[in-house]
């Protein structure tokens, strides 16, 4: 974004919504993820009429055990926790969208790239719901670099120049804070694990406060 112009960024569901002057400028989402196989295929065999709503949910619900919650789509988790008496209805309104693989941006931060002054222009660090970390360029809006985690995320704290050396800490809804250092691409261990539910995180000198 222009360093001469302030600019607001508002997580909305799984898309960052710029606003310039308080008025909307651009609508940033993230790249989908990859859809299980099984479960295209069986939303494919569904809208071509081959199953019901019924083993269609057979389906999702094997998958569900084998992959886990996080693995299937929002379309596919709302219709495995929606009443039966209400399937054939939702199953109706699912088959006129397209289905993807989208995920909800829990927590956002910011970076400054190259300079450390305040009005230096920024990175907006944000994270979603299947563990994804991303650095998004706000004047160009693509990302610069992604890590994966393995935990939600809840909140973010960055340290340091994205173009020079930075540190971003990540704490999760599992009580587990992990580092992510620059050019890594997925982080498996946590640096802390917490006994208590995190409720927030400060940097107060060069420690990092829960």
């Amino acid at each position: 974004v222009q360093p001469s112009l302030s600019s607001l960024a508002v997580a909305c569901g799984s898309s960052i919504l710029i606003y310039k002057n308080l008025k909307p400028f651009y609508k940033f989402t993230p790249p989908s993820l990859e859809i299980n196989g099984d479960e295209a295929e069986a939303w494919r065999h569904v809208g071509a009429g081959h199953i019901n709503a019924a083993q269609l949910h057979a389906v999702l619900v094997k998958l569900l055990h084998q992959l886990g919650g996080m693995e299937l789509t929002t379309r596919s988790q709302a219709f495995l926790t929606s009443k039966e008496k209400d399937r054939e209805s939702i199953l109706q309104q699912c088959l006129n969208s397209k289905l993807v693989h989208q995920s909800t941006i829990t927590c956002m931060t910011t970076m400054k790239r190259s300079c450390a002054e305040l009005s230096a222009i920024d990175c907006i660090i944000c994270a979603t719901e299947y563990g994804y970390v991303y650095c998004i360029d706000t004047q160009a809006f693509t990302i610069l670099t992604q890590c994966k985690i393995p935990g939600v995320p809840v909140f973010l704290y960055a340290a340091g120049l994205y173009e020079v050396d930075y540190r971003i800490f990540v704490s999760t809804r599992d009580s587990e804070i992990f580092s992510i250092k620059r050019d890594m691409k997925s982080v498996l261990d946590p640096i802390i694990t917490m006994t208590a539910d995190i409720i927030g995180m400060i940097r107060v000198g060069k420690q990092v406060n829960n």
